[in-house]
């Protein structure tokens, strides 16, 4: 009779071990859309902008 406790002792110790190894879902990324309009009418204008950051920094 001990060994059929042992036995589903064990199987449930197995049971319970392999549940926690399940992968969860992650929920699938959606990339973000780009915008319509530019930031920047020229590439200067961004140009002047990444300078005045950059010599801020």
């Amino acid at each position: 009779m001990w060994i059929i406790a042992r036995v589903s002792g064990a199987a449930l110790v197995v049971a319970l071990v392999l549940v926690g190894c399940v992968p969860t879902t992650t929920p699938a990324s959606t990339a973000p859309k780009p915008s319509a309009t530019p930031v920047f009418a020229t590439e200067a204008e961004a140009l002047a902008a990444a300078t005045e950051a950059y010599a801020a920094y």
